[in-house]
Formats: structure tokens, C-alpha cells, sequence
């Protein structure tokens, strides 16, 4: 009697095991910009966008995420004077809600997939400068801003301290101030003078700059003649430099001592207009 033995050997086939809910997302940020033309307060508006990616055969609806902020400069923009403009990000209009560094500042929101793995979202956030007492110095001012986005990858509510996915993303901030001046209009230089006076008659006027940057000042002209009589003006000041005040200058006219000038007995008045202009 033969005895036949079949050995045969027992295959087990493993495949890996696939995470119906596995997501992943990514972060890009718009880069507030704009132009600071007065001390009053500045509002600018930016954009966060979350794109996320599941995969093809999950049935995952939607996933959560939340989004943190710093800045490089610590939410001031900065000139290469090392001059800077403080500001402030928020995620409302009405500056009611900070965004900030800490999760109860961030940003949350979620993707919703509506046919196809991919889906995004955007969020929008608001840059302030608030106002300030004076011009700040023309110049352009410049900043980082470091955003952090946390999520699950399987697509739940992020938790306080973080989620199990990450990703970041960088965008700047773009104050830019141009040079500017304004001036005050100067009142008359009045010159009271009475033939032959033994003394000169002197009168000034006065006129403020406000520029956010240096300046020179300059009339059409030193004097002229009046009724017979030459007079000079001189300014105090033929320039200015930017350091955040208002500056206030004069104007000097003076008719040296011991004219006759051309009137007559009864008393006489002329004027004459001059021109100052600032440059800057």
C-alpha cells in the first residue's frame, strides 16, 4: 500500500490597510497692502486659504481646521530706518475678534467636499493700524506673517493643543507711505513806518509744515519796494527735517531806519503779494 502525502503550503496574502478619512491641506495667505497717507487709522483686508485633499474613495464629507499668526516683527511694519508702523490682525471688520498666536485667537473654518477629493476654503482677516498723533516718516515699511495651520487628517474638530496634521505658510505686509506736506496759510507781515523814523520797523508772521519727511522752504523773492520805501523778508528757516512735530516758522520784514519813502502828508497804504513754497 502506497501512501501519497499532498504538502501544500498556506499563503497568506496582507495588504496594507487604507484610511478611508486620511486628509491633508495646505495654507497660502494674501499679503495685505496699502498706502498710509495720514495719521489716521488703516484697515486692510486679506484672504487665508485651506486646500485639502482626500482620499479618492473616502466618504469624508468635510474637514476642520484651524489657523494661528505671528509676524517677524512682532505686528509692526518696519522701514530700513529700523522706523516702524504697529498694527493689529483681526478677523472681523469691527476689530472685535483678534487673530493671534494662541489657538483661542485662531482662525476656524472647515472644507466641504462636495464631488471631488479636493476642496477649499477661504477665510478673510483684517489688518489696523490704528491712528497715530502725527505723519508717520514716508518711507516703505514691511513685515512677515507666519501662519500655522492645524488639522486632523481624519478630518475632525482641531483640539486646542493641535491636530495630527500641520502645515504653514509666510506672506508679507506692505505699508507703504509717500512723502507729504502740508501748510498752514501765513498771515500778513503788516510793516507801520513813519517818515525818517529814527528806528527800522520790524513785524513777522507765522505759518506751520507738517511733512512726513525733509523739506525746504523758500519765497519768490528777499523784499521790493513800497511807496518809496525797500523792505526785506527773510525766514526763519530755509529747510526742515522729519521728527514727528509740526513745525512752526516765520516770516521777517523789516524797513531800515531813516527813509522818506513817497507819500505824502496824508497817511498811505499799499501791499504787495509774495509767494512761499514748500518742496519736498
Amino acid at each position: 500500500m502506497s501512501v501519497f502525502r499532498l504538502a501544500g503550503a498556506l499563503a497568506l496574502l496582507a495588504a496594507p490597510a487604507t484610511v478611508a478619512g486620511a486628509v491633508s491641506c495646505a495654507v497660502t495667505v494674501s499679503s495685505p497692502s496699502g498706502s498710509v497717507a495720514a495719521p489716521g487709522a488703516l484697515t486692510l483686508g486679506g484672504t487665508l486659504t485651506v486646500q485639502c485633499t482626500k482620499a479618492a474613495e473616502s466618504a469624508l464629507a468635510s474637514a476642520s481646521f484651524s489657523a494661528t499668526v505671528g509676524s517677524t516683527q512682532a505686528l509692526a511694519a518696519e522701514d530700513s530706518a529700523g522706523r516702524r508702523i504697529g498694527y493689529g490682525l483681526w478677523q472681523d471688520v469691527t476689530a472685535s475678534t483678534p487673530w493671534g498666536s494662541a489657538a483661542p485667537y485662531a482662525l476656524t473654518g472647515s472644507v466641504v467636499f462636495t464631488g471631488s477629493p479636493m476642496a477649499s476654503a477661504q477665510l478673510p482677516f483684517y489688518l489696523v493700524a490704528p491712528a497715530r498723533a502725527s505723519r508717520p516718516a514716508a518711507g516703505s515699511y514691511r513685515d512677515t506673517l507666519l501662519v500655522t495651520l492645524a488639522y486632523n487628517t481624519d478630518g475632525s474638530p482641531v483640539p486646542s493643543g493641535g491636530g495630527s496634521g500641520s502645515a504653514g505658510t509666510s506672506g508679507g505686509v506692505a505699508l507703504d507711505v509717500p512723502p507729504a506736506c502740508s501748510l498752514s496759510m501765513p498771515s500778513a507781515v503788516t510793516l507801520d513806518y513813519v517818515a525818517f523814523q529814527a528806528t527800522p520797523a520790524i513785524a513777522t508772521n507765522s505759518f506751520s509744515a507738517d511733512c512726513n519727511t525733509g523739506y525746504a522752504l523758500a519765497l519768490d523773492s528777499g523784499g521790493g519796494t513800497l511807496l518809496g520805501l525797500p523792505y526785506t523778508l527773510t525766514l526763519d528757516a530755509v529747510s526742515g527735517t522729519w521728527d514727528g512735530l509740526v513745525h512752526e516758522h516765520r516770516v521777517t520784514g523789516r524797513i531800515d531806519a531813516g527813509l522818506a519813502g513817497s507819500c505824502g502828508t496824508a497817511p498811505c497804504q499799499a501791499s504787495r503779494i509774495h509767494w512761499l513754497t514748500i518742496s519736498y
